[in-house]
């Protein structure tokens, strides 16, 4: 999957609303920007690349789904603050 232009597609996380210990978190206890992982990147971005985990304007992108996985399609502008790479522990 690929896009073009200054379009960033990423996988969304969702925010653990259950401990390991089995305690319920409360919603305004969940991160509050959206967060999610960087599948791909449009020719004209040079901020992030795939693997980067971000985190971005909750009212941005448009969802698509593609063979029954959820995706999110935003510009990079979008994109408020990088992480890092790979794994990330919320």
């Amino acid at each position: 999957m690929w896009t073009h232009g200054t379009k960033v597609i990423l996988k969304q996380f969702v925010a653990k609303t259950v401990t390991e210990g089995g305690l319920v978190l409360p919603d305004s206890s969940a991160v509050k920007l959206p967060t999610g992982e960087v599948v791909s990147v449009g020719d004209k971005v040079k901020v992030v690349k795939p693997g980067s985990v971000v985190q971005f304007n909750p009212y941005s992108g448009t969802a698509v789904t593609v063979r029954g996985v959820a995706y999110l399609v935003l510009d990079q502008e979008d994109i408020l603050v990088i992480l890092g790479e790979g794994e990330y522990e919320q």
